[in-house]
């Protein structure tokens, strides 16, 4: 039997973020490049009722992670994902599940970007 699949994406956002290893790296905030999926467990009622309080609000949830992202610094992008995943989730509270993936651009010479990804049903 197949079942449908309700998603929001968002590609490609970019946060600037105090992250590095060393001090150094830290003390300038560098981009980050956000994708975020939401699998939502059921049609959500915004598809029906065209109202933007019946569904997530991208707006808000970007506005939310760029606040949540400055006022913290992180050694390691494995962190800073499993940090925000852990926000977004109860963001979203029950609506559904987060898949998350985050670069590092350019983290070394010849190298456009580390990633690192967390979520249900990832691959």
């Amino acid at each position: 039997m197949k079942t449908n699949k309700y998603q929001l994406i968002l590609n490609d956002f970019q946060v600037p973020v105090k992250l590095g290893v060393s001090e150094t790296e830290r003390s300038v905030p560098q981009n980050i490049a956000i994708d975020i999926i939401i699998n939502f467990k059921q049609l959500p009622l915004g598809c029906i009722s065209d109202n933007i309080q019946d569904t997530i609000c991208y707006d808000r949830l970007c506005n939310n992670i760029v606040t949540f992202c400055q006022h913290k610094e992180f050694n390691l992008l494995e962190h800073l994902c499993y940090q925000l995943y852990d926000y977004l989730t109860m963001e979203i509270k029950n609506s559904g599940t987060i898949q998350l993936s985050i670069s590092k651009i350019s983290p070394v010479n010849n190298l456009k970007s580390s990633q690192f990804c967390i979520g249900h049903d990832f691959y």
